[in-house]
C-alpha cells in the first residue's frame, strides 16, 4: 500500500526483466468500501476494518510525503484531483452518450 515501494519494485523489476530475468509483483491493495470483487456481493461489518485501513491509504500517504519533501502543495494536490475527477466524469458522460447512441441505431 506504498506508491513509492511499488515504484521501486517496479524500477527493479523491469530493470531485471530487461536483462532476460523472470519477475513477477505481486501488488495487493485493500479496497475501502462495503462492495467486493465477487459478482457485485457486499461485504457486511467492514467498518472498523475500513476505518483502520483508511490510515494506510496510498495516496493519501504519498500526498503527505510530496507535501512534505516541498514536491507540491495541498493546494496542487486538490486541484490535481479536481481536475481527473472532472476528466474521469467527462470520459464517463462521453461513454453513456456512445452507448444510447449505440442503442437508438440498434432500434
Amino acid at each position: 500500500n506504498d506508491a513509492l515501494d511499488v515504484y521501486q519494485s517496479a524500477r527493479w523489476a523491469r530493470g531485471a526483466a530487461a536483462e532476460g530475468q523472470a519477475v513477477f509483483l505481486d501488488c495487493i491493495t485493500f479496497r475501502t468500501g462495503s462492495y467486493s470483487s465477487h459478482f457485485g456481493e457486499t461485504r457486511t461489518a467492514v467498518e472498523d476494518e475500513i476505518a483502520a485501513w483508511k490510515k494506510r491509504d496510498p495516496l493519501m500517504r504519498l500526498a503527505e510525503w510530496l507535501i512534505a519533501q516541498n514536491i507540491a502543495t495541498a493546494e496542487e494536490l486538490a486541484e490535481l484531483q479536481r481536475s481527473e475527477e472532472k476528466r474521469i466524469e467527462a470520459t464517463f458522460n462521453e461513454v453513456i452518450a456512445e452507448r444510447k447512441q449505440d442503442m437508438a441505431a440498434q432500434q
